[in-house]
C-alpha cells in the first residue's frame, strides 16, 4: 500500500511539472531584449523562414550595417557552452537560466572583457581559432542585462547583425515573439506573392495540362484573388510563396500559420511555432524543392508530401491534397497569419474539368524531346511529333508502349507512372532517349546498388520518397540523380577509377556550373569512396598547387586556395604559436596576441589545402 501512495504522488508530481512546464513555455516579462532592451528594434528575419537547407532557428535582429553594439543577457543565468567557429554562427555565447530556457547570442564580433580573456586563453591552450568549450555553472553567472558581448558580423553572417534564439529545455527553438517583447512592432499584413498547382497523380490535370504551374495574385477589393477560374481534375497539390513584414522595415519574413480550405472545409493547417533541429532535413521536403532548384524561389507545400514527417501540420485524410473529381465549380480559401495575428487570405476560383485529349498542331518548326519526372510520372514531351508517335519503355523483363496521354498545340504529351514498368531503356519512336536509368531505390530501407564502375549505398534515412536513380559514368566522373531531388542524409558512393592518379593530390570534387567544389574520399588502390547529400555530377581533380598567402599590412594576410580549399592555417612569432582570426567570405587572417603587445620578430605564416599542398610565408615586423 505504501508503494502504490509513493507511485501516485510521484505521478502527481509529474503531472503539476508538466503542466506547469506547459503553462510557462513562453513567460511573459521574463526576458528582456538583448539589443537596446526599452527601445524599439527591427528585425531582418524570423522563426520558421525557409534558409538554404533549414529553417531559420531564431531571430535576426538588425543593427544597420554597425557592429559592436552591446548585447545584454536576458536573464540570470550562466553561460553553459560558447563556440567560435570561421562558418556557421561565427562567435556565439549559450546563457542556461533557472526557468530551463537557454538564450543564444550568434554572430558576435567579441564578448565582454573576462569572457574573451578566457576564450583567448582557451584558443591559445588548443592552439586553434575553432573552439567549443563546455562551461561549468559557476565559471560564468550573468545578471539580467548584464553586457556579455558585442554585436557583429562573424561566422556565415550575410551582414551585421545579431543572431538571437530562445530554446526550452528539449533544446527546442522557440518563437522568440512569443515572450511579449515590446521592442518590435507589427501592424501590417503578411502578403501573397504567388501559388504553385501540381498534378500528383498521371490522371491529375491544371488547365488540361500535367505538371507545374505558377499563377499570380492579384489586388481586388482589398483582397488578393487569383483573377481567372482554374480547371482542375484528380489529386492536386498546392504550394505558396507568402511573406510577412514588419511594421518599419521592408524585408520580408516567416508566416506563422497556413489554412487551406476547399468549399468552405478546412483540409490543411501548417503551424510556424517552433523548429526542432534533428527534423530540419525535412525542411527540403516541406518546401518546393524543385521550383527551388529551378530559381523559382522557396515556397510552402500546403499538403503532407510522402516522407515528410514535421510536426508542423494538421489535415484532413487526403493530407492536405486537393481532389477534384467532378465538373463543378469550386473554390479554394488560402488563409495566413504573421506572428502578432495579423491576417490575409486569397481566394483561387476552381472548376472541375474532365480529361480532355485536345488536338494536335503540327507546324514548320524543329522537332525537340524533352523529359521530366514528376514524382512517379515520366513526363515525355515532343513538339511537332507525328500524332500517332509511340512511347517504348523496356525494362529487363518486358516492352511496354503507349500513346500520346494528351496534345496540347504542337506538342504531344506522353505520361508514364514509373511503378508500372521501370525502364531501363526509352524509346520514341525509333529515338532512345538518353536517361541513364538503373533502378528503383527504396526509402526507409538499407540499399546497395553495384555497377562496373561504381558502388551507391543507400541506408535506411537516405531518401524521403523512393528514388527512380538516374546514373552515368564516364572518365572519371560519375552523374548521379537530379539535383532538383533531395537527399535526407548522405549517401555513399565509391567509383572504380581507371586512369593513373597522384593518389595523395586528388580528391572529388561536386562540379555545378563549371565551378568545382571539394568533398572529398579516401583512396583504397583504384577505388575512391566519398559520400554526399545532394545529387549532381562528380569528378576526380588532381589539385598540386599550394595555397597563396599575401601580407596586407596591419597584421592581416589573404589566404586563398585555387582549388580544394584551405585546410589549415598557422602563424609563429619567433617560433611561438600565435593565434589566426580567419573570415573565409574575405579570405583574410588576422594575427591576434594573446596580450596587448607590439609585434616584433619574425612571422611565419602556414596554410595547407585539403589535399596536404603548403605554403610558408616569412615576414619580419
Amino acid at each position: 500500500m505504501k508503494s502504490n501512495k509513493t507511485l501516485l504522488l510521484l505521478i502527481t508530481l509529474l503531472v503539476i511539472q508538466t503542466s506547469f512546464g506547459q503553462q510557462n513555455k513562453y513567460p511573459k516579462d521574463y526576458f528582456i531584449f538583448p539589443l537596446k532592451p526599452g527601445q524599439q528594434n527591427y528585425l531582418s528575419g524570423t522563426l520558421g523562414e525557409l534558409r538554404g537547407n533549414h529553417f531559420h532557428a531564431g531571430l535576426d535582429i538588425k543593427t544597420f550595417g554597425q557592429i559592436n553594439w552591446p548585447i545584454h543577457a536576458c536573464a540570470d543565468g550562466y553561460i553553459t557552452r560558447i563556440k567560435i567557429s570561421p562558418w556557421g554562427y561565427g562567435r556565439a555565447i549559450y546563457v542556461q537560466h533557472p526557468s530551463g530556457h537557454m538564450t543564444v547570442y550568434a554572430h558576435c564580433q567579441s564578448f565582454s572583457k573576462d569572457i574573451e580573456k578566457y576564450v583567448l586563453e582557451q584558443q591559445y591552450e588548443q592552439k586553434r581559432y575553432d573552439v567549443d568549450l563546455s562551461l561549468s555553472n559557476n565559471l560564468f553567472r550573468v545578471k539580467q542585462n548584464q553586457v556579455i558581448a558585442y554585436s557583429g558580423n562573424t561566422g556565415s553572417s550575410r551582414g551585421p547583425h545579431l543572431h538571437f534564439e530562445i530554446r526550452d529545455a528539449q533544446q527546442r527553438a522557440l518563437n522568440p515573439l512569443g515572450f511579449g517583447f515590446k521592442e518590435i512592432q507589427d501592424n501590417v499584413k503578411p502578403s501573397f506573392y504567388k501559388i504553385l498547382l501540381s498534378t500528383l497523380s498521371k490522371n491529375a490535370r491544371v488547365n488540361n495540362e500535367f505538371g507545374t504551374f505558377t499563377f499570380k495574385t492579384k489586388d481586388k477589393g482589398g483582397k488578393r484573388y487569383i483573377t481567372n477560374q482554374i480547371q482542375l481534375q484528380g489529386t492536386i497539390g498546392l504550394a505558396i510563396k507568402a511573406r510577412d513584414k514588419l511594421s518599419g522595415v521592408n524585408n520580408p519574413n516567416a508566416i506563422a500559420k497556413i489554412v487551406v480550405e476547399q468549399d468552405g472545409k478546412e483540409i490543411f493547417k501548417y503551424f510556424n511555432n517552433d523548429v526542432l533541429f534533428h527534423m530540419q532535413s525535412y525542411m527540403n521536403v516541406h518546401m518546393s524543392y524543385d521550383t527551388y532548384k529551378k530559381g523559382g524561389g522557396k515556397l510552402h507545400k500546403c499538403y503532407v508530401d510522402d516522407g515528410d514527417k514535421l510536426n508542423k501540420y494538421e489535415t484532413t485524410s487526403n493530407k492536405g491534397k486537393i481532389i477534384i473529381n467532378d465538373t463543378l465549380p469550386h473554390t479554394l480559401m488560402i488563409k495566413i497569419w504573421d506572428f502578432y495575428n495579423n491576417y490575409s487570405q486569397l481566394i483561387i476560383p476552381i472548376k472541375g474539368k474532365k480529361l480532355h485529349k485536345g488536338s494536335l498542331i503540327l507546324n514548320d518548326k524543329q522537332k525537340k524531346i524533352t523529359t521530366e519526372l514528376h514524382k512517379n510520372i515520366l513526363m515525355v514531351k515532343c513538339t511537332n511529333c507525328p500524332a500517332n508517335s509511340v512511347l517504348r519503355l523496356e525494362s529487363s523483363t518486358r516492352k511496354t508502349e503507349t500513346k500520346a496521354s494528351y496534345y496540347k498545340n504542337n506538342a504531344s504529351v506522353f505520361l508514364w507512372d514509373m511503378r508500372e514498368n521501370f525502364p531501363r531503356k526509352i524509346y520514341l519512336n525509333d529515338s532512345l532517349l538518353d536517361e541513364h536509368y538503373i533502378y528503383p531505390i527504396p526509402s526507409a530501407k538499407k540499399f546497395t546498388w553495384f555497377t562496373k564502375n561504381a558502388t551507391v549505398s543507400f541506408n535506411k534515412n537516405s531518401l524521403f520518397d523512393t528514388l527512380y536513380l538516374q546514373m552515368n559514368t564516364h572518365n572519371d566522373t560519375i552523374d548521379i540523380g537530379k539535383h532538383t531531388i533531395p537527399l535526407k542524409k548522405r549517401i555513399s558512393i565509391t567509383m572504380r577509377s581507371t586512369a593513373t592518379y597522384n593518389t595523395t593530390k586528388t580528391a572529388m570534387y561536386k562540379v555545378y556550373r563549371g565551378t568545382a567544389s571539394y568533398i572529398g574520399g579516401t583512396w583504397n588502390g583504384s577505388k575512391y569512396t566519398f559520400s554526399t547529400k545532394k545529387f549532381g555530377k562528380y569528378a576526380l581533380l588532381t589539385d598540386t598547387i599550394p595555397p597563396t598567402i599575401k601580407y596586407i599590412g596591419k597584421r592581416r594576410f589573404t589566404i586563398k586556395d585555387r582549388l580544394s580549399g584551405i585546410k589549415s592555417y598557422n602563424a609563429y612569432l619567433n617560433g611561438e604559436w600565435i593565434l589566426l582570426k580567419y573570415d573565409y567570405r574575405i579570405n583574410r587572417v588576422v594575427l591576434a596576441p594573446k596580450t596587448k603587445m607590439s609585434l616584433s620578430g619574425e612571422i611565419k605564416i602556414e596554410v595547407v589545402d585539403n589535399v596536404g599542398n603548403k605554403n610558408t610565408y616569412t615576414l619580419d615586423l
